[in-house]
């Protein structure tokens, strides 16, 4: 960190270090530039080298091509076959030998014609047959004898490598020719053999149209930069061949560069494709790409980077530190030694630097320390003369010493005093203003706990006033059930007893009758009974809600009263569910029983009739008897849970929360004494302010004598202060005879 920090004190100081830096990466920049161009340039120049070596292997392709050719057409124009098919004009014959030679060579082709050039077969479209040839060059020299191969276009066949010979009889007669080869215009054979051979992208042109390719549809589009006329234009018209890749301007370069970054970059190379008589007939196009050559430039050039920064840094630390020990320190220390003489300190002599410019400022600067060295002797004899008159002035200064000590004090007394009376006053301000506050608080706190514990009792004691009369209403109803109970049981025996007795029915009808009358006069009690146990439980549930609504005044200490009653509400729910449950009960029985009342109107029209209306009221004692079973049940178990209310833990949990919030009174009464404590504090405080005030006074008065005696020995140091201007008059004259 130390070196780190004296780095950028040198990089910093001053603009030298902002220009250093500055050059020397200018100069990395131009040293990186250049170093990249060069090796931009070899891999062009590799680059370029390895597209005319797959130029020449191209070349040297398409003439094993041509030679082959060359040899299947002299190997053909023997054929016994071939020779009688021409002799004969025998379509047929002709047809199979072509469709042979096709089988066994594939992607070439055949073409028969006569001694007058006129076609008799050929493979490339069979029924097209007539057509006169002698204006191929390899036609035309088969027809004068000779064999010639070469580049050509044909008729049908277009672009394609092409061989003529002369087909002879028996006598040596030309009595036609053969022309055979390799199509290269619609097929991509030779292209793909070139691509895979050469690892190049390959195209063909007759003219300025493309007629072959090895590329792919899809990559297409990658290369329509490369087919442009102004491009490949010198190529078709002068025959030269033309390289395309290298960047020639900045848009070339731009765009180079985006390949190179984002695409998929290619070099071109165009050759012209000329016939056996040195006509330009087209041109083929090879691309090869340049990833490998891009990447190894990548590669280079981050290294390359990497590298000149490196020294970059390096140069940059070596010469900032340089200027830092070899010249910015030196600098420093004479700068620090003329400062020293500056202030008067000519002790010692100043630190030696190099023999150099600044070796010279150095001696200058001594002997102007040695000049002060000589006035500083005269001014010593002239203070000797003030020594005298200063001892009389120390000693005078001592008596004023000792009185504005003294005035001092007392003023620090008195700024302590009023100090001490601002903390005290804000402070009892503080105190009042939170003991208000704390008054009001507690007091409303204790008067909301006591009104909440209030109404909570008081709607506890409701809660259990009314469980307490649902408990005694129910035991009613228990009795009237029992009553009624016994009363059912009597008349089902009776009924079951007078059964076989027919003629004492209408007798037991008419008691029948007296006992549904009773029973219905206890239904009726019964519901009577039940209507004050609803109003009850919707009383309970009224309370249970405004117990909810006060608990939550309390906040979390409420949080207990409310499951409390929050369970109590919940019971008396099921109160009234039970209630409602009974009253539909009590109507299925009086239904029943105005049911069997009709029938007992009857009574005297048939005995038949009767035994009917008997059964039936059978039928309804015992539902009657059921239903009453199932009341008794259902009111034993809201008794039971009533009691179990009052005497579950739930009410003693309301007692002990209720005596709680009595303590939490209590406490809170404590704390209103404590405040009346702290009242008490304030007031003493309030005494000690009066008691500082008085010391203030005091202490005021004694600093007006003090002063006045101050400035009795004000007067005897102004006579003593005459004396030392005069000498000093005198320094002042010993000191002009040195300038600076």
């Amino acid at each position: 960190m130390r070196i780190f920090r004296i780095f950028l004190n040198a990089a910093l100081r001053k603009k030298m270090g902002i220009m250093v830096l500055v050059s020397f990466f200018v100069f990395g920049l131009l040293l990186s530039g250049g170093g990249l161009i060069q090796i931009y340039n070899f891999s062009n120049e590799i680059l370029f080298n390895d597209i005319s070596n797959a130029s020449k292997g191209l070349n040297f392709f398409l003439d094993s091509k041509i030679t082959d050719s060359r040899r299947i057409a002299l190997i053909l124009s023997t054929e016994h076959d071939l020779v009688a098919g021409i002799k004969n004009k025998d379509f047929a014959t002709l047809s199979s030998f072509i469709e042979k030679f096709s089988q066994l060579y594939p992607g070439s082709y055949v073409t028969v014609t006569d001694s007058s050039g006129n076609v008799l077969a050929r493979s490339n479209n069979l029924a097209e047959k007539g057509d006169n040839l002698s204006d191929l060059p390899e036609v035309a020299s088969a027809l004068s004898g000779k064999v010639e191969s070469g580049i050509a276009k044909g008729h049908t066949t277009g672009l394609s490598v092409r061989s003529g010979a002369p087909v002879r009889d028996e006598k040596g007669k030309i009595i036609g020719t053969i022309s055979t080869g390799f199509k290269i215009a619609g097929t991509k054979d030779i292209s793909n053999q070139i691509r895979d051979n050469l690892g190049v992208e390959v195209a063909f042109f007759d003219g300025d149209k493309m007629v072959s390719t090895s590329i792919k549809n899809n990559e297409l589009p990658f290369f329509d930069k490369f087919f442009n006329s102004s491009i490949y234009g010198s190529v078709l018209k002068d025959g030269k061949p033309v390289d395309y890749g290298t960047p020639k301007n900045i848009s070339e370069m731009y765009n180079f560069i985006k390949e190179v970054l984002f695409g998929k970059p290619y070099f071109a190379y165009y050759y012209p494709i000329e016939d056996a008589n040195g006509k330009i007939l087209g041109m083929y196009f090879i691309a090869k790409d340049t990833a490998f050559y891009n990447n190894m430039l990548k590669r280079f050039t981050i290294v390359q980077f990497a590298l000149n920064i490196t020294a970059i840094i390096i140069g940059i630390i070596l010469l900032l530190l340089s200027m830092e020990f070899f010249f910015m320190r030196p600098i420093g220390l004479l700068v620090k030694d003329i400062k020293r003489v500056a202030s008067g300190d000519l002790s010692q002599p100043l630190n030696p630097v190099y023999n150099d410019e600044l070796g010279v400022v150095v001696r200058a600067v001594e002997s102007i320390r040695s000049n002060f060295i000589n006035v500083i002797g005269k001014i010593n004899f002239a203070i000797r003369d003030l020594v005298n008159t200063s001892d009389e002035l120390m000693s005078v200064s001592s008596l004023v010493a000792t009185s504005s000590s003294d005035v001092s004090n007392l003023s620090e007394i008195n700024a302590k005093g009023a100090m001490d009376l601002s903390n005290i006053s804000s402070k009892l301000n503080e105190d009042k203003d939170i003991l208000l506050r704390s008054i009001q608080g507690i007091s409303k706190g204790v008067e909301d706990q006591a009104i909440t514990a209030s109404n909570i009792a008081q709607n506890i004691n409701k809660i259990a006033k009314s469980i307490e009369t649902f408990g005694d209403k129910l035991k009613v109803v228990t009795d009237i059930l029992q009553e009624t109970n016994i009363k059912i049981k009597d008349m089902n025996k009776e009924a079951y007893e007078k059964i076989p007795i027919v003629d004492e029915i209408v007798n037991a009808m008419s008691s029948v009758t007296d006992i549904f009358n009773n029973i219905k006069t206890n239904s009726e009690k019964i519901r009577s009974a039940f209507v004050p146990l609803q109003t009850i439980a919707n009383q309970i549930q009224l309370w249970s809600s405004n117990a909810i609504i006060e608990t939550a005044k309390l906040g979390d200490q409420g949080k207990g009263f409310e499951v409390i009653i929050e369970e109590i509400r919940n019971l008396s729910e099921k109160l009234l569910n039970t209630t409602n449950d009974i009253l539909i009960n009590l109507s299925e029985g009086f239904n029943s029983s105005d049911g069997s009342k009709i029938n007992f109107n009857k009574q005297d029209e048939n005995v038949d009739i009767i035994k009917k209306y008997f059964s039936s009221i059978e039928n309804s004692a015992i539902i009657l008897a059921n239903n009453v079973n199932d009341l008794s049940t259902k009111i034993e178990k809201i008794k039971e849970d009533a009691s179990g209310l009052l005497s579950s833990k739930d009410i003693k949990n309301i007692e002990t929360s209720l005596a709680n919030l009595a303590a939490l009174a209590e406490e809170d009464l404590s704390n209103i004494h404590e405040i009346n404590r702290a009242s008490l504090d304030v007031q003493r405080a309030i005494e000690n302010v009066a008691e500082i005030s008085k010391d203030g006074v005091s202490s005021t008065k004694n600093i007006s004598e003090k002063v006045n005696e101050q400035l009795t020995e004000a007067n005897k140091m102004e006579e003593v202060s005459n004396v030392i201007k005069i000498k000093s008059n005198e320094l002042e004259d010993e000191v002009r005879k040195f300038k600076i």
